[in-house]
C-alpha cells in the first residue's frame, strides 16, 4: 500500500472512530456531519470527500463498530479451552465498563431504533446477528462433538443463546439499578448450564 493509500485508510478509520464517538454521546438525531468532521479533525469537505451522505457514513460505522464486537468476543472465548466456558465466556457483554462496549451499549439502541423502520439498517442487524449465531454454533458443535453437553439442535440453541444475551445485556443497559452486572452475568450463567444439561462444576 503507498503512503498515499495508507493516509486515505487512516483518515477514514479516524472518520468511523469520530463518528461512533459523536452517536454513543449524543445519539443519533443529534449528530451532524459538521460534529463528526470536528471531532475528526477535519472540515465538513473533507469529510465530504469520504462520505457523501450521512446514512452513508452511519451505515459503514455500525459495520464496523458490529464487526469489531464480534471479533472481541471470539477472540475472548478462544482464549478458553473447554466448549462450555467459551459459551460462558460471552458474559463479557454484560461489562458495561469495558472500553468498547460501555461505547457500544449506547450505540446499539440507537440503531436498533432506527432498524424499526429502516430495511438498511434491519440489513445491518440480520448481518450481525448472523455473524453470531455462526461463532455460538461453532461452538456448540465442538461441546456436543467432545460429549461435554447435550444439544438437541444446534441451531435452535445458538438462536436461543443469541437472544438472552441481547435481552440481558439491554436489561443491563437500560435498568442497571434492578439488573446490574453481578445479576446479568449470574443469570447467563445459570440458563446456559440449564440449557445445556451441563452439571460438571470444574
Amino acid at each position: 500500500m503507498t503512503d498515499s493509500a495508507t493516509r486515505e485508510e487512516e483518515r477514514k478509520k479516524r472518520i468511523i472512530a469520530a463518528t461512533l464517538e459523536r452517536i454513543a454521546s449524543s445519539g443519533l438525531d443529534n449528530v451532524t456531519m459538521q460534529s463528526i468532521a470536528r471531532t475528526a479533525g477535519l472540515s465538513k469537505g473533507g469529510l465530504t470527500h469520504y462520505y457523501s451522505s450521512k446514512q452513508e457514513l452511519f451505515l459503514e460505522a455500525f459495520t464496523d463498530l458490529f464487526d469489531k464486537i464480534v471479533t472481541e468476543c471470539k477472540t475472548h472465548s478462544d482464549s478458553y479451552d473447554r466448549p462450555i466456558d467459551k459459551l460462558l465466556s460471552f458474559d463479557m457483554i454484560f461489562r458495561i465498563d469495558h472500553p468498547l462496549l460501555k461505547m457500544a451499549h449506547p450505540i446499539l439502541h440507537n440503531f436498533m431504533s432506527v432498524a424499526a423502520h429502516d430495511r438498511l439498517y434491519q440489513d445491518i442487524f440480520h448481518t450481525w446477528v448472523e455473524a453470531w449465531l455462526d461463532l455460538i454454533r461453532e461452538i456448540l458443535e465442538e461441546g456436543v462433538a467432545d460429549n461435554s453437553f447435550s444439544c438437541h439442535d444446534i441451531d435452535f440453541t445458538a438462536r436461543t443463546i443469541s437472544a438472552l444475551i441481547q435481552g440481558i445485556a439491554t436489561r443491563c443497559f437500560l435498568a442497571p439499578q434492578t439488573h446490574p452486572t453481578q445479576w446479568a452475568m449470574l443469570a447467563y450463567h445459570e440458563v446456559i448450564l440449564k440449557l445445556l444439561g451441563f452439571s460438571d462444576p470444574r
